[in-house]
């Protein structure tokens, strides 16, 4: 590991999108009961960081700035990747959109727990996606991913934070 990359931890470090449209919802995800980590939990597609997503300095100093950008566009590609995997958009890339993420908060687990995460979140409109925001949850173009057999998520639905409460 390259020291550009030594603060993204393998397994231990998320991303997650926080997709929104014009009527105000947000786009959420229920994890499927058999989930191994938060099953039923409903969530922001997203997930772990893989050593795929990392952004390979070229030549660049080894510099505190660097580092940061670095870091930060490894987690945005991660966020977009697993996105399109949770949601089953086949075909569908969305790497070219990186630039249209905006962070917006960190979310970790207690240190205690077994199982400890750390989560950049980042938000970002669906028509900034370019995605067509009723194909996301009506299953058109999904081909759902499997964990052990099981569907990863149960539910793909926009809701208003309102619905959300309420639920």
């Amino acid at each position: 590991m390259t020291p550009a990359h030594s603060e993204i931890k393998f397994g231990r470090d998320a991303a997650s999108l926080v997709i929104s449209r014009s009527e105000g919802e947000t786009l959420w995800v229920q994890r499927g009961l058999s989930a191994p980590f938060l099953g039923g939990y409903w969530a922001f597609p997203g997930g772990m960081v893989s050593e795929a997503d990392l952004i390979t300095p070229h030549l660049l100093p080894d510099i505190e700035h660097n580092r940061e950008s670095n870091r930060v566009r490894s987690m945005k590609r991660a966020a977009l990747r697993e996105t399109v995997e949770e949601l089953g958009l086949q075909g569908v890339d969305l790497t070219e959109y990186e630039n249209h993420l905006k962070p917006i908060g960190t979310w970790s687990t207690h240190p205690y727990i077994t199982r400890t995460v750390s989560c950049e979140f980042f938000s970002v409109s669906c028509d900034e996606l370019g995605l067509n925001s009723e194909e996301l949850v009506d299953g058109r173009h999904h081909h759902h991913t499997q964990v052990g057999g099981h569907p990863e998520l149960s539910q793909v639905e926009w809701l208003t934070a309102q619905e959300m409460y309420q639920r």
